[in-house]
């Protein structure tokens, strides 16, 4: 509940600051052919020094949300809107994660007066869409409007990828990371854990290439020992399907991408802090190299199916977000079956603490950092990806 509350108090103190250009937007605003003029200062305060509405200000915002958090989110902006009637309502749209950044660009050249007003996206595309001139500095808005945010308390690199040529153009409302997750039982079963097969979660780039590459060769050479651990299936240990058999999915490029550059010294910007500047740092390019040459090797299949190749045997490890391991994942496949010994499963296996569960997931500690960077101040530390609130 604690989640939802500070995301209610953030939305709602973003729109009454949005009431500032609501009501009197710029004439320009429709004609992609003509610039802006900038924000109208039309706003009144009551005695409260709270934003006065003469009329319901309708405000039109588009949300990456998806499911499970949708259903949340859904409920907040129904009650925001409640608690606001007859001064903003809130009309929402949801934008698919693949569809929502082309339609932000293809609408702001071609149709702005459906641009939305409002941005509910992730994080980490703040600084790129700022440079394309789409968001306002909020600073100012947030001064005019009596809005007080306390910005001390968040991480620095969520803070610092809502700031462009020194000003800021979001709030962050929440963190989160993709975890990854490991199929422990595979890598123990087949002596692939690293101190004497005691730890099955590498702890650098190399351990967790060489868990990649062994784990193909073992399977190219039929070596490699699997299992379903699906509910109600058959959990006998079976030779792996070289054809069908991929150590890794890889859910998305964006955490990990941003982990590889802060953990090897990059930034999102230049120094100046006015350019998108990340394509340059040698450990991001080193990391889409990888993903590139890992794929080509068979070590990463192609995403989309990886929930059910991970459950069936046929994958190792996949990233996602925590909330649908905790809904879902670890209920599912840590499930009280692993521990007894029916279905195939021996009662040796059923006894073991890393056999018997079966799933466990991790941050990316040191995956993506350069031998150069090993022991630097962001070298071992984890990018937390998240959602952030922008104006356009």
């Amino acid at each position: 509940m604690k989640r939802i509350s500070k995301i209610l108090s953030i939305v709602i103190a973003l729109m009454l600051t949005f009431a500032l250009v609501a009501c009197e937007k710029d004439p320009n605003k429709d004609d992609p052919s003509k610039p802006d003029t900038g924000l109208t200062d039309n706003l009144v305060l009551d005695e409260n020094g709270q934003p006065l509405f003469e009329e319901e200000v309708t405000v039109k915002m588009w949300s990456v949300i998806g499911d499970p958090d949708q259903v949340v989110f859904a409920k907040l902006v129904q009650q925001f809107n409640n608690e606001m009637m007859g001064q903003i309502k809130i009309d929402v749209s949801y934008q698919g994660h693949f569809d929502y950044y082309s339609a932000l660009d293809s609408t702001w050249q071609s149709d702005r007066g459906n641009f939305p007003d409002v941005c509910f996206m992730h994080n980490e595309k703040t600084i790129e869409y700022a440079a394309k001139g789409y968001f306002w500095a909020l600073d100012d808005i947030f001064e005019k409007t009596n809005v007080a945010l306390d910005f001390s308390l968040v991480y620095p690199d969520i803070n610092r990828v809502t700031m462009y040529k020194g000003e800021r153009y979001g709030v962050p409302v929440d963190a989160h990371g993709f975890l990854t997750q490991f199929r422990q039982d595979i890598i123990k079963k087949n002596g692939l854990g690293f101190d004497n097969n005691t730890r099955f979660i590498p702890e650098s780039r190399a351990e967790y290439q060489q868990l990649l590459t062994a784990l193909r060769a073992k399977a190219d050479a039929g070596e490699l020992w699997t299992r379903n651990i699906n509910k109600g299936m058959d959990h006998s240990w079976v030779k792996a399907n070289k054809d069908t058999f991929y150590p890794s999915f890889s859910q998305s490029t964006d955490p990990d991408g941003l982990s590889a550059l802060y953990a090897n010294g990059g930034t999102l910007v230049n120094e100046a802090g006015d350019k998108v500047n990340f394509q340059n740092n040698k450990g991001f390019e080193t990391y889409i190299t990888d993903q590139v040459n890992r794929y080509n090797a068979r070590e990463v299949g192609t995403s989309g199916t990886n929930t059910e190749m991970f459950g069936n045997g046929n994958a190792v490890m996949f990233s996602e977000g925590p909330w649908w391991i905790a809904q879902t994942y670890s209920l599912q496949w840590n499930s009280a079956e692993m521990k007894q010994a029916a279905n195939g499963i021996s009662a040796e296996d059923a006894a073991d603490p890393i056999i018997n569960t079966p799933m466990t997931s991790s941050r990316p500690l040191n995956w993506w950092t350069l031998d150069e960077y090993i022991g630097t101040e962001s070298g071992s530390k984890w990018f937390g990806n998240g959602h952030v609130i922008c104006l356009s």
